[in-house]
This record gives C-alpha cells, sequence and structure tokens, in this order.
C-alpha cells in the first residue's frame, strides 16, 4: 500500500479511543444544528431559483424516469388556548379539551423550542401518574421569515405524521395546535433521550447491543415504505429511546412522498439539493443539486450503512459521502474495501457486520439493499 493510501486510511492520533473519538466529533460539529439538517458548507448550493428551475427542467427532459416527488396531505391544526402562568402555561386544545402545562425547555430547534410538559386534562390521574409529553413551540414568524429558503419543512413533518399510520417505532403526533403566534406539536416525551447521547456517553456498542437498535430503526423505515415515504435525515440524532429501550424514529420535516413504479418499486426523484446531517448524506443526494435525481429509499439505506457504522465503532467512515473530496469514500464506497479501512484503523468487527455495512455503503444506489433484504441478512437473525 503506498504512502498516500495509508494516510487516507489512517485513524487520526488524537481519535485512538472511542469515546474520545465520538466526543471530538461532536465538537467538531458543534457549528452545525444539532437538531436542524442543512446542506454542508463545501457543497452548498447558490444556485438562484430561476437557475434550480432550468436544472429541474432539463433533468426532467434528460429522463422519462426521473419525477417529482408526491405532495402529503395538508396538516389539520386545531385551536389552541394559551393560559400564560408565571413563566410557564397551560396549553389547551379546543378541538379535544386536552390540556398540557409546560415543564421546563427540553432544547431549542430550528423555528423554536421544545419543551417537556405533564398532561393535566384529568388533574387528579395527573397528580398521581403524570404523562409527560414533548411540545415543539414553532414561532410563526420565523417560519414565515424562512418560508421557502430552507431545506426543512415543520408543516411538512406534521404533515408526514398525520399521513403514517401508528407503528411502534415512528414518533406519533398526539395533537397539532395553533394560535396567533405559534404552531405546537404536541408528542409523547422519551427518558431515554438520543440514541446519540447514549452512544456518547459509552463509546460504542457491542454488536449484541447494536443489533435490536439497529432492527427497530430498519422496521421504523420498513414501514415509511410501504407508506411510499423516505426519510432523507436518519441519523443517531433522530432517533429517541423511551423508558423500555424502544427506538422512536423521529424529525420528519425532510420527508418525501415517492412515486412508485407499477411493479412497486420507488420511482426516482428530481434533484431536491444536497440536505440532511453531513455525515449521512449519500453521494447521489450530495451531487443531486446538479442532473442526478435520486431513489429515496436507497438514501436512506446509505444513511443505515453510516449509522450501524459509527454504533459498531463510535467514528465515521468518512467526513463527507464524495469520492472526489474524500479517499475514505473512495476506499469504502467505490472500491468496497471496508475491511482493510477497518483493519487499518485496528478496529474488529464479524464478518457479518461489515458486510452488511458494506452493502449499505455502496457508491451505487441501485447496487444497494432494500430495507426488507437488510432484515434478512445474516448479522440481523444473530441471537447475540
Amino acid at each position: 500500500m503506498n504512502a498516500s493510501r495509508r494516510t487516507a486510511m489512517a485513524l487520526p492520533a488524537q481519535q485512538q479511543h472511542s469515546r474520545r473519538l465520538l466526543a471530538s466529533w461532536r465538537e467538531d460539529n458543534i457549528k452545525i444544528k444539532r437538531h436542524s439538517s442543512a446542506p454542508p458548507p463545501k457543497v452548498r448550493s447558490t444556485t438562484t431559483s430561476a437557475q434550480a428551475s432550468s436544472t429541474a427542467t432539463a433533468a426532467s427532459s434528460s429522463s422519462a424516469e426521473t419525477y417529482d416527488q408526491l405532495s402529503f396531505p395538508m396538516p389539520t391544526f386545531s385551536k389552541a388556548l394559551k393560559v400564560m402562568e408565571n413563566e410557564s402555561y397551560t396549553l389547551r386544545s379546543q378541538a379535544t379539551g386536552r390540556r398540557w402545562r409546560a415543564v421546563s425547555s427540553s432544547r431549542e430547534c430550528q423555528f423554536g423550542e421544545v419543551l417537556r410538559a405533564v398532561e393535566v386534562t384529568d388533574e387528579e390521574a395527573a397528580a398521581s401518574s403524570p404523562a409527560y409529553f414533548a411540545i415543539k413551540e414553532l414561532n410563526l414568524d420565523k417560519l414565515r421569515e424562512v418560508q421557502g429558503r430552507t431545506y426543512e419543512d415543520p408543516l411538512r413533518e406534521v404533515a408526514a405524521l398525520q399521513f403514517l399510520s401508528s407503528h411502534p417505532n415512528v414518533l406519533p403526533c398526539t395533537e397539532a395546535l395553533w394560535d396567533s403566534d405559534s404552531i405546537y406539536i404536541v408528542t409523547p416525551f422519551y427518558s431515554g433521550g438520543e440514541v446519540f447521547d447514549a452512544l456518547t456517553d459509552r463509546g460504542r456498542y457491542e454488536e449484541g447491543e447494536a443489533r435490536p437498535l439497529f432492527r427497530q430503526v430498519l422496521h421504523a423505515l420498513r414501514h415509511l415504505k410501504i407508506h411510499g415515504v423516505c426519510h432523507r435525515d436518519v441519523s443517531l440524532e433522530n432517533l429517541l429511546l423511551d423508558e423500555g429501550n424502544t427506538v422512536k424514529l423521529v424529525d420528519f420535516g425532510l420527508a418525501l412522498r415517492i412515486p412508485q413504479k407499477p411493479d412497486g418499486g420507488a420511482r426516482v426523484l428530481l434533484p431536491q439539493g444536497p440536505c440532511g446531517k453531513p455525515f449521512y448524506i449519500a453521494p447521489e443526494v450530495l451531487s443531486s443539486s446538479v442532473s442526478s435525481g435520486f431513489d429515496g429509499f436507497a438514501v436512506d439505506v446509505w444513511a443505515c450503512g453510516v449509522l450501524l457504522f459509527v454504533m459498531l465503532t463510535g467514528v465515521p467512515p468518512f467526513e463527507m459521502a464524495l469520492p472526489s473530496q474524500d479517499q475514505r469514500c473512495q476506499i469504502v464506497a467505490v472500491e468496497e474495501r471496508l475491511v482493510d479501512l477497518l483493519s487499518a484503523w485496528g478496529i474488529s468487527l464479524s464478518p457479518e457486520a461489515a458486510g452488511l455495512i458494506q452493502s449499505c455503503l455502496r457508491h451505487s444506489p441501485a447496487e444497494r439493499p432494500s430495507v426488507e433484504n437488510l432484515l434478512r441478512h445474516p448479522w440481523m437473525k444473530a441471537s447475540s
């Protein structure tokens, strides 16, 4: 192996232990809002709307198999009554009569904040056994200010959640409310936090620990696929855990409905621009602002490969899925030499785990397995 190739595959000296690896990774990306998704700075599109329209038209005319995404049904909102109480408030749905009292701020988000709340519809029951919820409060002025200028769309998130049927591994929308100042997305509150934070605390997962979590992610994506929906933002930050360690896929602001072929396969979508969390973005999405389209389901499978790699090793396989800019991506995705990279890093995975990850991280979307095939992979069937 030549010197340049050894350099490309070398693990940075300051990242010799998986706990420090993930902590360093997190610190290096502090400039990226953890709970929003945007194009990475190096590849951010600067095309005007007219240029984007021209590009889309050219892409459409060059391939009869390239389509625009379908629209979700319009989301429905109920009128909210917000009553301020000192520094907190109670939110009441005028449609159902359910009431929630905000008790603390959980985190900021792109258009507002997420609050932890307790349902007080039945005061006596709430006092004895409180039910906790999350209220994502989004400022309408902020939403109007960035309308059409950001990839992530909270209204699409509500529409997607209302469009999807209930599933144990997908975030449910309890109610969507509005008043003159804000919209409020009420969902269950999950005390287990993000899988990202759990991984940060432990450094990495053993294969037997990661398997049931990853299986639940695949079940969530299979549910989306049945409904013709791709997520486009699968990441450790967008996986929550409840008190029973059940995975919940969240943040549907980038979700798309995909037109289906007569045989049930996915249509290739028109370029949408590079979006998502940088480490997880598939190569065809990074280049889709130029001419090519993308298969939304294959994009989610790519992200699954990155996700499982990080869970088992504590580090991402590469910084950007552009082989021309990141030689590690060239080695893994184009040359399909993930095992060599792992060996150079001194990381030991079972052949089955490495094979599953490699299959997801193929440069060609057509060569990646379906979610259904991933669930049937030998590694998924192992008992420990």
